[in-house]
């Protein structure tokens, strides 16, 4: 065997192990990739479950909101429909007041009580 021959074969016996080396190191580069990814799957899957979560708070809390508007309206409408029917109910005071104020000043009592009970007689 000559020099040649026995420097080739230490060179091949090992190629194989700067090979499997090699493999190793790339194995373990793509096998962390894939933690990694995993990894921020994770995350993103936990955030997502957070926002979703502040959704539906947020969407519980505005048709809370809703209700509370419905019951506003609600309410404003039966108000002004006691405004509609104090106005009409003054606007007929209004529309007797001429003919009282005619029936208390030819009135002939001499005290408040007469003028009231012979003024306001007719008008109960």
């Amino acid at each position: 065997m000559s020099i040649f021959s026995t420097v080739g074969t230490v060179a091949v016996s090992g190629i194989w192990k700067v090979g499997a080396i090699a493999a190793l190191a790339l194995a373990t580069v793509a096998g962390g990739g894939w933690a990694l990814a995993a990894h921020d799957r994770n995350v993103a899957r936990a955030q997502v479950e957070k926002l979703q979560t502040e959704n539906g708070d947020l969407k519980a809390a505005i048709k809370e909101q809703n209700i509370a508007v419905g019951a506003m309206a609600a309410a404003t409408a039966d108000a002004v429909t006691r405004r509609e029917a104090a106005e009409k109910a003054a606007a007929g005071a209004i529309a007797r007041a001429p003919a009282r104020a005619a029936a208390v000043s030819t009135s002939t009592a001499p005290d408040c009580a007469g003028v009231l009970n012979e003024a306001w007689e007719g008008w109960k």
